[in-house]
């Protein structure tokens, strides 16, 4: 079992440090993707709900996401899933704080507020909205 956890940390880490080099709009999709709820076994179900998106935080997941919001303002799909990414990660008590400390606020409600948001950022937005409002 730790052998497994070891891999999935140093995934982690590889991720993270090629989301922050990339900064393309594949690159959230593919941070969402991770960060999203897709456990294969219960044994992993509490690790990576709350290990792992604190990893991610740890290693700048969170400021990756809000900078390619800042930069991609015009790519719908990116403000979608890093709102989404944003809501997953937040499901610890430790990375709510850390995005609301961090100014997420600002950017969500910039991007569900824009010409070309979709419905879902508008929905994961506001429920990111709810959420850290409460901490």
């Amino acid at each position: 079992m730790a052998l497994i956890l070891g891999q999935i940390l140093r995934g982690v880490r590889r991720l993270v440090a090629r989301f922050k080099s990339l900064r393309s709009p594949m690159s959230v999709l593919v941070m969402q993707a991770f960060c999203h709820e897709s456990i294969l076994a219960d044994a992993f179900h509490t690790y990576m709900n709350i290990c792992v998106p604190v990893q991610i935080a740890r290693l700048g997941g969170i400021e990756a996401l809000l900078t390619a919001m800042k930069e991609l303002p015009a790519h719908p799909e990116v403000q979608q899933q890093a709102c989404l990414a944003l809501y997953n990660l937040s499901l610890s008590p430790e990375n709510r704080a850390q995005i609301a400390r961090l100014g997420a606020e600002e950017q969500v409600r910039r991007a569900m507020a824009a010409a070309n948001a979709t419905e879902d950022t508008k929905k994961w937005g506001q429920v990111l909205l709810d959420r850290l409002a409460r901490c």
